[in-house]
């Protein structure tokens, strides 16, 4: 339980004793929340959908196993609204969401419950994910695709959806973004050229660019002094 619910009433383990509603209250910071009185006696919160299917009304009376089943819904329901909130802000991973969901105390039977709404909804989708990530990576970026790899390996995307993303670009696309982001060093550096050719290829190297393409990059600088990129 994420410590959400106070259940202060002296419910026992006897299913056959019988509670009553003596009051439901609205939240006067939290409007569509409300708080849940049991035999005069504050005894949870739970959101406005909580009340409504449920059918918690004034006198009405339930049982123990009632109560559990309520609190229950109430944590599955506040695990997938702070889920929206989060994806609401970016995209994420499924595991992301499941260590955000984890990180504010939720059970892992509540995180797998909300991660399958979530997926069956297409609220997360490792897949576009994926796909839109490396592309951002790689277009505004300018990161290579061992830096996007490893990345996404970080991020719970599975070997095949990340062979799948990178699968986008072909090596021309590689070349073409090394090559700018190595344009744009080189002539910022002054000075022997070898020196020049060293940190622009540690550059590649950092941002994740295989050899071969780097290779290719540093034969461009070495053998002509206009580079420039065809639209």
């Amino acid at each position: 339980m994420c410590g959400l619910f106070l259940l202060e009433v002296n419910i026992v383990e006897d299913e056959e004793q019988r509670f009553i509603i003596t009051k439901i209250e609205q939240q006067k910071r939290h409007k569509h929340r409300y708080n849940v009185y049991v035999d005069g006696d504050y005894a949870f919160a739970v959101h406005e959908d909580i009340v409504v299917k449920y059918r918690l009304l004034k006198d009405a009376t339930f049982s123990k196993s009632f109560i559990d089943d309520v609190i229950y819904e109430e944590e599955k329901h506040d695990a997938f609204r702070a889920a929206l909130r989060y994806i609401g802000r970016a995209m994420h991973s499924k595991k992301e969401v499941a260590n955000k969901l984890a990180s504010k105390g939720y059970e892992e039977d509540i995180i797998t419950g909300v991660l399958n709404r979530l997926i069956e909804q297409r609220f997360i989708d490792d897949h576009e994910y994926a796909t839109t990530l490396a592309r951002q990576r790689m277009r505004m970026n300018k990161k290579g695709p061992l830096w996007i790899k490893r990345e996404l390996t970080q991020k719970g995307i599975s070997k095949d959806e990340i062979k799948s993303a990178l699968d986008q670009f072909d090596e021309s696309d590689q070349l073409e973004q090394a090559l700018a982001l190595a344009t744009k060093r080189w002539d910022l550096d002054k000075g022997d050229e070898l020196v020049k050719l060293r940190k622009v290829m540690n550059l590649l190297q950092r941002r994740g660019y295989t050899m071969e393409v780097t290779q290719k990059v540093i034969s461009k600088l070495k053998n002509t002094d206009d580079l420039f990129l065809e639209e």
